[in-house]
């Protein structure tokens, strides 16, 4: 029998419009994110099969919700037959905590995975590498604390007399949460110092830093979920307040899954970030091409060259006597690169800047 009901205050409504809304949106993101890396980058990573596999989790989560609110959760404890709810429920919630640390995991597995790919940076790397060993552990010790809440005795979870004999359950709770938010918080910044130091346009660095930083809004929701665990702790009315819990774990989970997506969904708008440096390279780049300028007896060319590849080449070079010649090429666009996710395209830039200077003694 389901206990689905909008009457009487019921919490019901209110929450499976959330979570359908938030689990549409979390499919678009994904399907939107796997579009512009199969068919304009033309290449998925590790990052994308995590996504893939934290949105499955979360649409588990969705379904197991249903459940949860068939059984009666989000209505007030007098309103439901205690006797033919109880049992069940506690078994699902049992499950359902197992299921939670799982999908978390993953999002900020797939997040790790993007940095790593991205940030071609061997301190950096390194970085990702300890941070993701410890989400690893922490995800396991998690799943085990809670699937040994009751210690020896799973099944005391589901027991009538539940918490009885079971471990500090507020403790357990509050720990686990703020390590949660600790790595949430941890993961949001990682990036920040290496974004904030290319030489890009500011208007353009700021909105990229905007994009990383959509995070935000998943720890946001990881410490309001933290006050809807005390407040289930501490609660008469179980059933009508542990829906907080459900609501804030789906809203962290599927808010999580979108700003991971969204550095991915940048070549949908690749208007907003085309271009790339403002400084140096533009001042040869600002001499037309193929066009000749005049400075005293120099003379310079800068000419444009296009490579098997796609890649393009840049020379800036003076026509006359040589003395000292000085050649850089630095390699941009790569989609293994912060550069790549600026451009989107996938295209090898090589910009070759040859700087020729000529001494003439004149009498």
């Amino acid at each position: 029998m389901s206990y689905i009901a909008a009457s009487n205050g019921s919490r019901q409504p209110m929450f499976l419009a959330v979570m359908g809304l938030l689990l549409l949106l979390s499919c678009i993101s994904v399907c939107l994110r796997l579009y512009c890396r199969v068919f304009r980058v033309h290449k998925l990573g590790n990052d994308d099969f995590l996504i893939v596999a934290a949105l499955a989790v979360a649409i588990g989560m969705g379904i197991m919700n249903g459940v949860h609110i068939s059984y009666g959760t989000g209505r007030h404890f007098t309103d439901l037959p205690l006797q033919e709810i109880l049992i069940p429920t506690l078994k699902h919630w049992y499950v359902y905590q197992l299921i939670y640390p799982i999908s978390i995991g993953l999002v900020k597995f797939s997040i790790l995975a993007q940095y790593y790919r991205i940030f071609e940076v061997r301190k950096f790397r390194i970085l990702v590498v300890s941070v993701a060993v410890f989400v690893l552990l922490y995800t396991i010790i998690t799943i085990f604390v809670n699937a040994f809440e009751c210690r020896s005795k799973p099944w005391r979870a589901w027991d009538p007399s539940f918490p009885t004999g079971c471990n500090n359950l507020p403790a357990t709770y509050f720990s686990t949460a703020g390590i949660n938010i600790l790595t949430d918080l941890i993961i949001l910044v990682m990036p920040l110092p290496l974004l904030m130091r290319l030489n890009l346009n500011p208007k353009r660095r700021w909105a990229l830093v905007g994009i990383f930083l959509t995070g935000t809004f998943a720890s946001a929701a990881s410490i309001v979920r933290l006050n809807a665990l005390y407040i289930y702790t501490v609660t008469k009315d179980v059933s009508y307040d542990a829906i907080y819990i459900l609501l804030w774990s789906q809203i962290e989970v599927n808010v999580a899954i979108i700003s991971a997506s969204a550095p991915s969904l940048r070549p949908l708008f690749s208007s907003v970030f085309r271009g790339s440096s403002h400084s140096r390279g533009r001042a040869v780049s600002s001499i037309p091409y193929g066009a000749y300028g005049t400075n005293g007896s120099n003379y310079r060319r800068t000419t444009i060259k296009t490579n098997a590849h796609g890649a393009i080449e840049l020379s800036s070079r003076d026509d006359e006597n040589l003395r000292d010649v000085s050649r850089s090429r630095e390699r941009v666009g790569d989609d293994n690169s912060v550069r790549g996710l600026i451009t989107g395209d996938g295209v090898n830039i090589v910009k070759t800047v040859v700087i020729e200077t000529k001494r003439e003694d004149r009498r």
